[in-house]
């Protein structure tokens, strides 16, 4: 980068000391005073601390209330849906968790992407996560709620079905 930073100085700086003018929207201006303007914002910038980057608050990301799902049995329907890949919907309940170790191989066999819509942060996503082998994704459920017509959760839904009475 400052190797970069000084060829561009010596093109530009070349162009000053051959005393190049350079014309923008019909004003003309010396290459000259282009240069020590970037030289001086420049120096300025590599003295000035940079300030560390914002820190983002994972529990805020882990956190994921979905207003209208909750826990509960799902009625089994036949249905036809547009999905390219098997989904399932769990929230961060024992019920969730205990469908989730018992339908693990065939949620990992189906190759199902897995979201959690609700969760209270980071340390029951991450006791979730630690409890099952299974990939999942914080997200909020409504549109799913709306989407696939259900109202409760732990649920797989297929191209052909919407269940939660794997096993």
């Amino acid at each position: 980068m400052k190797l970069m930073l000084f060829m561009t100085y010596l093109l530009i700086g070349s162009c000053a000391v051959a005393g190049v003018n350079v014309t923008r929207v019909g004003q003309t201006v010396d290459v000259s005073s282009l240069i020590q303007a970037m030289m001086n914002s420049s120096a300025q910038d590599m003295t000035q601390d940079v300030a560390p980057p914002n820190t983002i608050d994972l529990n805020n990301f882990y956190t994921v209330k979905t207003t209208t799902l909750s826990p509960g049995n799902v009625a089994s329907t036949m249905a036809e849906n547009n999905i390219t890949q098997p989904i399932f919907i769990v929230g961060d309940d024992a019920l969730s968790l205990n469908w989730m170790k018992k339908n693990a191989d065939e949620l990992e066999k189906i190759n199902a992407a897995g979201f959690l819509v609700n969760c209270n942060g980071q340390a029951e996503f991450d006791a979730i996560s630690n409890a099952t082998r299974l990939s999942l994704t914080p997200m909020n459920g409504d549109d799913f709620a709306e989407l696939f017509h259900i109202k409760n959760y732990p649920v797989l839904i297929t191209r052909a079905s919407i269940n939660n009475d794997n096993k």
